[in-house]
């Protein structure tokens, strides 16, 4: 939407000329000579190929290209070499056809290229025709300095038509150098893979109207922040609350896991008008530095500091940041000005304004400006991202277009929505800006204006619609980096009306940089002068695009400028890589180097230590004759109630020469981000600070500085010390003894949910919760009456975030009066504090055999390698046989252990080899249990539990083999909740004929449910299988193997045709039944579901029964002698009637009955029908001849159908008695294939099969 602001009076600040929308401004000579060096950019991402429609990677491949003065290029396509004054080279495509496009597709040009070309006079273009040579449009020209480029070069308005695609290198008259070189050039048709769609777009429901302006998952999983706007009628709606808003996540797995966020004291909404907390917003201008904008860049920095103040009246934590393009140098490439740093005062901001912006230049790429600026910012947790774009020429007007490396604007605005920025944009008033920028404004949740208006207003106006914004703060529905997309529904309800607003993220898609031990060991010294430094870090980047490059900066104490450094990696693994950089030696100088890193992934960039600039520090490390400061926390709280006084204090000192500060950095629940503050000197190298508790945890660290900068920390943002309200343990903080226990690196996973009901799915280890190192003390009381007691030594705060984090667990100090933490030599255990159930949990644990510190040295270290406690699974299995299993990893795994307490209620156990267990019998062959497989166990009573500890089962590392062959093997149900038996068996249709669940009616008898993967049918009436039970799987392939899917839920009608309804089939034993499956095809008659197959046995009694699906019939025959076979009747059961008398032809099988066996059929009839039903010719044409014997004058039915039981045609002739009939069919409406013919006459019928060729 354009914006106009109109004003009866100019103000003070108002621009003193208009500025109309420029023509392509005249480019300045560059000075002959120059060599400029193209800036590196990060691979565009956004595109996904669907066809290569060229490809040039061989000299062969330019087969049909003209070629004029280049040659094959030493280790390259082509090139030109060391090129001649005055002269062209060219590459020409010969005639070429694009495709036509739908949707998101593009046609994209992408050249792989290196070139040393003299700036501004010798050049590389790309160019395009449609009318055979006659006429050229250019697309791209490049010239400078690039040892290697990947341009991508947009075709897409050229979809559907012939074109000639020419590339050329032109030299003017003097000044050459190393030339051009093609590498490869291929053409694609591409898709826009759009990661988020919808975080600026609104459903509205009602009169409200707002935007989703980002998601910030920085602090996944402990938080996520939410930025939005709601609007009543165009106004903003102001004091809405926890009340008003909604949120559901769904996590997009393969089958979408639905979950409402819970509204606990973590869900927190921070309203425009509160001044409770200062909000964070950060905000990038792109200006442009070219020759007609030095009055706009004048009027902006007038206006900038009355717009910050602004922003601070409305309790707004800002930062600047400022893009330039445009100029001469570089070809008006972007340039991030301090290396895409931040300034929090507005003075400071300007004074950098008016030193570096020119207006020198006349091409103006200004959507790399806006892409690569995307890429290059880091932002705050929760922070409001803006750019505010100010810029005088269009892009699409040639020049510029040709020199920009983004010529697909849908790129700047996925980019830009991914990341959440707001794009507000300062432009000329016409239809082209309003197309370059205004809709770029618009599907961000920004705005355009004109640039003829007054700047203080604009930059007010857009203060106050920053100002108008929402943030929610929620804990996520799961904590786990698991790479699954989540969905995120925001859904505001305010006076009657309802406000719908989507988004998405996806947890660990920004790098995470951790400095290495070997890193963090610099700081704890003075480092020699002059001695190289090598800076080591870890990268956590769990989610593709993964960490393509990290940078330092570094700087001497002092200094004004940071040297940029392009680290190293040097290894990698799973989720993560090493990167290094070396600071060479005479760059190491008293008095220290302070430093910053920064990664980059090409979709999110990380700036570690999290807050360069505005209120943060960067790292720093004293070089010698200095020494770094001293800093020691000596706060002796950390468990304490709501309104308590909290009494921080630090020891910190300066042993060269003297302190310059030392700050405390807070963070309260109610808090976004850390607020700082100077602490207060008691003398004795003490400092304190005091606080009152507020409900919830306050995290903190300390910052001692020395006069020269070198900084030094006790504690850091990432891994804080912490003060709890709402926690069990007392802990005394205060002793100088400390032994510490890292839990970085040891698997989340292993915090398997501890809980006494399994079904009830919830994780106890969530963010929030608290990890406790106690020891055990006698206490006694005045009287001397003593009792041995458990305290707590130390606790950690549990971030989600696995790859990082230790804690120190604290010694008993000599000056206090009782016991207040370890001993030397005294062992750790662990306990869990539940945040969600307010519940303390024993756990086991195991260190790390790389450090096996398992009692307190002061000064010990301890490696956490595993943590857990455990779920019970109850079961209650029935009299006699049970088919049993576990959803549970048993604790302890020998059947001696886990029936241990059930030696009188359980008789005895088998596999499905036999294998033995009984209570006390030392000739037992079953000894171990091995989780995903079942067992059958026989019990004296009914009305028995039988329970099991241990651990979720992972269905991903899980798998049972198959005995195949029709052997039966015993499978459990490794699920938490009931899962449908369909969806898991989905991929066995090929193997698995038949899977049996056994039904204890409480009394002993057995009767047997079948469904068949194989022929789709499914006779269990409770069509899931549920945790606790154990099913009997038949497979013909031998010895193969089967793995449990991923869970998909409980089965629903609507996901397959299978009624709800069959017929339990009792058996007298359970060793010896067979299997009958009557495929739907095979049916003669007409027969509806819920009709009945009975099978008989040669005496007439009734063996066995089971409803017709859709799909067929299975059923279980039992009580059979071998080798003796069945006789089958049809109850239509629709129309009360019995058919007798069904013959069945076997296709598998001969009917007659084998234990355990299988037998299937291919045809059924009732009554033979006289010489049957013959075709002519078979395989047939589209028209062919049918004849068949009517024995009576009734009707005659034919239906066509397919094999899956389609109907394709449907006739109804008259009868004739003992008359063999013929009737010609036209079927050139079928394609070619298979066909079944069914012919009813009464309650006689027939089928036959016809090919169609």
């Amino acid at each position: 939407m354009k914006k106009y602001l109109l004003f009866l009076l100019m103000l003070v600040f108002s621009l003193p000329f208009m500025l109309k929308a420029q023509q392509q401004e005249p480019e300045p000579d560059l000075p002959k000579g120059k060599l400029f060096k193209i800036a590196e950019r990060p691979a565009i991402t956004e595109y996904e190929s669907h066809q290569t429609l060229l490809s040039l990677k061989s000299t062969s491949d330019l087969k049909g290209w003209k070629i004029k003065n280049m040659r094959e290029g030493h280790q390259s396509l082509i090139g030109t070499g060391n090129y001649q004054n005055n002269t062209t080279y060219s590459l020409v495509s010969p005639e070429l056809s694009m495709p036509a496009l739908e949707r998101s597709d593009r046609i994209n040009l992408y050249l792989d290229e290196a070139f040393s070309l003299e700036s501004g006079h010798d050049e590389r273009i790309v160019k395009i025709s449609i009318d055979q040579g006659m006429s050229w449009d250019k697309l791209s020209i490049q010239s400078g300095l690039s040892e290697g480029k990947s341009s991508i070069i947009n075709l897409s308005k050229y979809a559907g038509k012939d074109v000639i695609v020419a590339l050329e290198m032109t030299a003017d008259a003097s000044d050459t150098y190393d030339g051009w070189e093609l590498k490869s050039l291929e053409i694609k048709r591409d898709r826009l893979k759009t990661i988020i769609s919808s975080n600026s777009n609104a459903r509205q429901m009602g009169v409200l109207d707002g935007d989703l302006l980002s998601l910030d998952a920085q602090k996944f999983p402990r938080f996520i922040f939410a930025n939005v706007t709601v609007e009543d009628d165009g106004n903003p709606v102001a004091g809405l609350d926890e009340t008003n808003f909604s949120i559901v996540e769904t996590i997009k797995d393969s089958v979408d896991d639905v979950r409402n966020v819970i509204k606990d004291e973590t869900f927190k909404v921070y309203a425009p008008d509160s001044s409770e907390i200062k909000r964070p917003v950060d905000i990038v201008f792109l200006m442009d530095n070219s020759g007609s904008m030095s009055s706009v860049q004048n009027q902006v920095a007038i206006n900038v500091e009355s717009f910050v103040s602004s922003l601070d009246s409305k309790g707004f934590d800002y930062r600047l940041g400022l893009c330039r393009f445009g100029q001469s140098a570089g070809q008006g490439a972007p340039i991030f000005h301090n290396n895409a740093g931040w300034y929090d005062n507005g003075t400071d901001y300007v004074n950098m304004w008016n030193s570096v912006n020119v207006s020198s230049g006349s091409i103006e790429p200004s959507w790399d400006a806006l892409y690569y600026s995307a890429q290059e910012y880091s932002f705050r947790n929760a922070a409001q991202k803006i750019f505010i774009l100010i810029v005088n020429e269009a892009v699409n007007n040639g020049q510029n277009i040709n020199n920009s490396d983004i010529t697909d604007k849908q790129l700047v605005i996925d980019r830009l929505n991914n990341t959440g920025i707001q794009a507000y944009s300062i432009v000329p008033n016409s239809q082209a800006f309003e197309a370059d920028f205004g809709s770029i404004s618009d599907a961000t949740g920004g705005e355009s204006y004109d640039i003829n208006q007054n700047f203080n207003s604009i930059l007010d106006d857009i203060g106050t619609q920053v100002g108008n914004t929402y943030t929610i703060r929620y804990t996520p529905t799961s904590p786990y980096f698991d790479g699954l997309k989540r969905e995120v529904d925001i859904t505001v309800d305010y006076n009657s009306s309802t406000l719908l607003l989507e988004g998405e993220y996806t947890p660990g898609k920004a790098p995470i940089i951790i400095r290495t031990d070997a890193t963090l060991d610099i700081h704890k010294a003075a480092q020699p002068s002059e001695n190289p430094i090598l800076i080591e870090v870890k990268i956590k980047d769990e989610i593709a695009p993964f960490t393509s490059s990290s940078t330092l900066y570094y700087r001497v104490l002092g200094a004004s400028v940071y040297t940029e450094l392009n680290m190293s990696q040097v290894s990698s693994g799973t989720g993560y890589s090493v990167w290094q950089a070396t600071i060479q030696g005479p760059q190491v100088l008293d008095p220290g180097i302070e430093y910053y890193i920064r990664a980059t992934d090409t979709e999110a960039t990380t700036t570690a230590p999290e807050f360069i600039e505005g209120y943060g520090y960067p790292w720093s490390f004293a070089v010698l004759p200095n020494l770094p400061p001293q800093i020691e926390n000596r706060t002796t709280v950390s468990s304490v109630k709501s309104g308590d006084p909290v009494h921080f204090e630090v020891e910190a000192s300066d042993n060269t020469n003297s302190l310059s500060d030392v700050w405390i950095y807070l963070k309260t629940d109610n808090d976004i981000n850390y607020q700082f503050f100077s602490m207060q000197s008691i003398g004795n190298d003490l400092f304190t600070y005091d606080i009152t508790a507020t409900t919830g945890i306050t995290e903190y660290f300390f910052i001692a500085e020395d006069n020269f900068g070198v900084r030094s920390f006790a504690g850091t943002e990432i891994q804080p010390f912490v003060v709890a309200t709402d926690i069990p343990w007392d802990v005394y903080t205060g002793s100088t003894k400390r032994h510490t226990i890292n839990v970085a690196g040891f698997d989340p996973t292993t915090f398997t949910p501890w809980s006494i009901d399994a079904t009830l799915g919830g994780e106890v280890l969530l963010p929030g919760d608290y990890i406790g190192a106690f020891y055990t003390t006698t206490e006694c009381d005045a009287q001397g009456n003593c009792e041995t007691v458990e305290k707590c030594g130390g606790f950690y705060l549990w971030n989600g975030k696995p790859f990082f984090g230790s804690f120190p667990v604290y010694g008993n100090d000599a000056t206090a009066p009782a016991k207040n933490g370890f001993a030397d030599g005294e062992s750790f255990t662990f306990k869990v504090f539940s945040k969600q159930n307010k519940t303390v949990y024993d756990a086991t644990h195991i260190f790390k055999a790389s450090s096996l510190n398992t009692t307190f040295i002061n000064g010990g270290v301890a490696d956490l390698d595993t943590l857990k406690s455990y779920y019970q699974h109850t079961t209650y299995p029935k009299k006699y046989l049970n088919l049993w299993s576990s959803n549970l990893t048993p604790v302890e795994t020998s059947f001696d252990d886990i029936m241990a307490d059930y030696s009188t209620i359980v008789r005895e156990v088998f596999d499905d080899d036999g294998n033995r267990w009984a209570p006390g019998d030392p000739s037992n062959t079953l000894n171990t249990y091995v989780p995903g497989y079942g067992y059958e166990v026989y019990m004296y009573n009914s009305g028995e539990t039988l329970k099991i500890e241990g651990s979720k089962i992972k269905l991903n590392q899980l798998q049972v083999n198959l005995k195949g062959q029709q052997q039966k093997t015993l499978i459990g149900c490794p699920y938490q909740s009931p899962e449908n038996v369909e969806a898991v068996f989905s991929a066995y249709v090929s193997d698995v004929y038949a899977v049996d669940k056994y039904i204890n009616d409480g009394t002993g008898f057995i009767s047997i449910e079948t469904y068949s993967p194989m022929f789709n049918i499914n006779n269990w009436v409770d069509k899931n299988m549920v945790p606790g039970e154990g099913y009997y799987v038949f497979s013909l392939a031998p010895n193969s193997s089967f793995s449990f899917p991923a869970a998909t839920g409980v089965y629903t009608s609507s996901r397959t045709a299978q009624v709800g309804q069959s017929i339990p089939q009792k058996v007298r034993s359970t060793d010896a039944y067979m299997h009958i499956m009557l495929p739907s095809e095979s049916l003669a008659l007409e027969v509806k579901e819920g009709d009945v197959i009975m099978a008989y046995d040669k005496a007439g009694h009734k063996i066995g029964e089971a409803m017709v699906s859709v799909s067929g019939v299975s059923m279980v025959l039992d009580g059979l002698s071998l080798s003796e076979g069945a006789k089958f009747d049809l109850w239509l059961r629709s129309q009360g009637r019995e058919l007798k008398g069904m013959k069945v032809a076997w296709k598998v099988g001969d009917g007659n009955y084998h234990n355990l066996k299988m037998a299937v059929a291919t045809s059924t009839e009732i009554v033979d029908m006289v010489n049957g039903i013959s075709v002519f010719p078979n395989p047939a044409s589209s028209q062919f001849t049918l004849k068949y014997n009517s024995v009576s004058e009734e009707d005659i039915i034919i239906n066509i159908t397919d094999l899956q039981g389609k109907n394709m045609q449907r006739l109804e002739l008259k009868g004739q008695k003992d008359t063999l009939l013929s009737q010609k069919l036209n079927v050139d409406f079928l394609k070619d294939g298979i066909y079944l013919i069914r012919i009813n006459q009464g309650e006689k019928s027939q089928i036959t099969k016809v090919i169609i060729d």
